[in-house]
């Protein structure tokens, strides 16, 4: 029902319909009934979704929250674009005046691609960046988690299955797409499932990072250990008390 949700579920279905789709029409042709049932009623939910969403969203009410929160709506960046071509209409350069300034697509573009990446910064992951719907002072992410995080972005790439990447990078890249069109970024709450595959690629790397301190010094594995969980202490410490 959040409307975040409306962009990153559809991602997330699609690219699983994507990946599986022999699987799919494995279940389609099987002579068992079961199987056969099982697309067929998910096929059913995902058209219910979709036709209920594509509706809510037709209706003036069911827009009543992103026209509030419209970038295109609230933004600064429109005026101050117009007073730009104002100046270059006068000293008459045309071309790029007609470019830049005098065309709202381009100020759109800027204003989408920064609302983007935005929530990639490591300050939104790891710090305060006067988020909406955070502590002050702490990111979205504890800090001790960095290396991890590093370890399994490499683990994923290297040792993971195609699938397993392409979904859990979708499911990285998705989230914020709801967000960049709002006025109020980077946002928290909009991209929060965003961060449900970041914990899974952390874990990855955590055991990745365990696995190869183990097999080349295993006595250092235990003080590791440790090291990491005061870490995590200490930035839960903080977190309470932000």
């Amino acid at each position: 029902s959040y409307l975040g949700q409306r962009i990153a579920v559809p991602i997330c279905m699609l690219t699983l319909a994507v990946l599986y789709y022999r699987q799919i029409l494995t279940y389609i042709r099987s002579k068992k009934k079961y199987q056969k049932l099982a697309v067929t009623l998910s096929a059913v939910v995902m058209l219910l979704f979709v036709v209920s969403v594509v509706y809510d969203s037709s209706k003036p009410e069911g827009n009543i929250r992103f026209k509030a929160t419209s970038v295109f709506a609230n933004s600064a960046e429109y005026e101050t674009s117009f007073q730009r071509m104002q100046v270059d209409a006068k000293q008459k350069i045309n071309l790029t005046r007609r470019v830049f300034h005098d065309n709202r697509l381009f100020t759109s573009f800027q204003l989408v691609t920064r609302g983007y990446l935005v929530h990639f910064s490591p300050e939104f992951f790891f710090f305060d960046f006067g988020q909406h719907h955070a502590a002050p002072g702490v990111g979205n992410l504890y800090l001790w988690m960095l290396p991890f995080l590093l370890f399994g972005l490499y683990t994923l790439f290297k040792k993971e299955p195609t699938d397993v990447k392409y979904i859990l990078l979708l499911w990285i890249l998705g989230p914020p797409l709801a967000g960049a069109v709002t006025y109020q970024v980077p946002h928290s709450l909009r991209v929060g499932d965003m961060m449900i595959p970041m914990v899974i690629v952390i874990a990855l790397g955590a055991d990745a990072l365990f696995r190869w301190v183990s097999a080349r010094k295993k006595f250092l594995t235990i003080p590791v250990g440790i090291g990491f969980f005061l870490g995590g202490i200490f930035y839960l410490i903080y977190f309470f008390h932000q």
